[in-house]
């Protein structure tokens, strides 16, 4: 049963710390294995790929209050170095806190989405209570890759690590609160 509000920001700031102490065990390795046979989808690949989500959100709020997910560097030392990637993740969870987003989340944000590679972005706009949530999610679906190329190789996961808060209890549906406007 539902206890109160949605806190995203510390949802978020659980799943990041969820990673962080997974990483400490990974040794480099198996961090930077190639996830498929086109050499794509490392682990250290999709740490990097949430890492960037967060920072654009984050980015937004301080620069102007546009998103662009697809404005990222591939190829980063956080791919590559788990000792970074655990360095930027603390960091991260540092300037989430910070942020105090919560308080925010009706606050209006567009949003720039590259939908076809041979057309215009798509721009929308959204709420930083959406694009909360959407990076709760996307971070669950990427710690879910995550597990699944640990355990392919015999690594060991957390059992609760990269499932999505309805698929880990049976929970009791609750209508959301409408807004005041």
């Amino acid at each position: 049963m539902p206890t109160g509000p949605a806190a995203p920001t510390v949802a978020l700031c659980a799943l990041l710390d969820q990673t962080l102490r997974l990483l400490a065990d990974v040794p480099v390795a198996e961090y930077t294995r190639p996830g498929n046979e086109r050499g794509t989808g490392s682990i250290g690949g999709h740490v990097r790929h949430v890492l960037d989500h967060v920072r654009a959100l984050l980015r937004a709020r301080a620069e102007g209050d546009e998103i662009d997910y697809d404005a990222r560097e591939r190829g980063t030392r956080v791919e590559h170095e788990p000792a970074v990637a655990r360095s930027e993740t603390e960091q991260l969870i540092a300037d989430v806190r910070k942020a105090d987003l919560d308080r925010r989340l009706a606050d209006a944000i567009q949003v720039r989405t590259l939908v076809q590679p041979d057309a215009d972005p798509l721009c929308s706009t959204s709420t930083i209570g959406r694009e909360l949530a959407f990076v709760v999610s996307h971070t669950i679906h990427h710690q879910a890759m995550i597990a699944d190329l640990l355990k392919r190789h015999g690594g060991r996961v957390p059992d609760d690590f990269g499932y999505a808060p309805a698929t880990v209890q049976h929970f009791q549906r609750t209508p959301c609160a409408r807004s005041a406007s």
